[in-house]
């Protein structure tokens, strides 16, 4: 359909002095039904805009943040199917998981809060290095 034929066709569905917002957005949803040939009398376009909307797709299941010891997941697994048994202490098993955490710098990179380790942190700002 053309725009300009479209504009026009809802020009006076767009007003809406005096009206409540809830008037006004079923003028608007009317006025788009029948604009667009969805509806051909009033009737049926009131009919379609009572209908509950659909719901959008899913998107995909978003990861957890943070990294996860690969040894952690590892003697998880193991002990949920039964090879370790299910008093199994994962912090003896795994010997490099740290009580605190590894020293760095926190950083801020766009809108996320990072720790950078030191060398990693002098390769991205030279300007921390002594003497630079």
């Amino acid at each position: 359909m053309d725009r300009k034929v479209y504009n026009s066709c809802m020009s006076p569905h767009m007003k809406g002095t005096g009206l409540t917002k809830d008037e006004r957005r079923m003028k608007m949803c009317i006025g788009a039904k029948l604009c667009t040939g969805k509806a051909t009398t009033e009737k049926e376009a009131i009919a379609l805009c009572n209908l509950p909307k659909e719901p959008k797709p899913g998107g995909t299941a978003k990861k957890a943040r943070g990294a996860v010891n690969p040894c952690v997941r590892d003697v998880t697994a193991r002990v949920a199917s039964g090879e370790l048994p299910a008093d199994t202490d994962i912090a003896d098993v795994c010997k490099e998981i740290a009580d605190e955490p590894e020293p760095g710098i926190k950083v801020k990179i766009g809108n996320r809060k990072k720790i950078l380790s030191m060398d990693e942190f002098e390769r991205i700002c030279p300007c921390a290095i002594e003497g630079g």
